[in-house]
Order: structure tokens, then sequence, then C-alpha cells
């Protein structure tokens, strides 16, 4: 159950990188992230690598972001 929990909270998390991701990089269709190929590389604890359909970049996440990603890692 703690596994499914984490599952859950670690998807809603990479759902708020790629909605500040795409608030920040306008360039990038608004795609689901079920249909985009993704994935994130945290850089540190503020940095994290974005990569969306082969288009990779680097993005600074906001505080809460960050401490969010520490509970679920």
């Amino acid at each position: 159950m703690k596994q499914a929990k984490l599952v859950l909270e670690k998807k809603q998390f990479h759902q708020q990188v790629y909605m500040h991701y795409y608030e920040h990089r306008r360039e990038l269709p608004w795609q689901d992230l079920i249909t985009a190929r993704y994935s994130f590389v945290r850089i540190d604890p503020y940095t994290i690598e974005v990569t969306i359909d082969g288009q990779k970049t680097w993005l600074s996440l906001p505080e809460e972001m960050v401490l969010c990603q520490n509970q679920i890692e």
C-alpha cells in the first residue's frame, strides 16, 4: 500500500514538474504526460534535467517542489 502511494505521489510530482516546465517553455506543444516520452533527472536539489520527446532542457524548481521531491525519494 505504501509503495502504491509513493508511485502516485511520484506521478503527481512529475505532472507538477511538467506543468511548471510547460509554463516556462512554451515552444513545446501541450501534451498529456501519458502520451509524451519524458524523463526527469535530478542534477542538484533545485535543478532537474527534463527530456520530453527528445528535447532536453534544464529547469529550476521552486522551493515547494524541492520539498515535495525530497519527501518521495
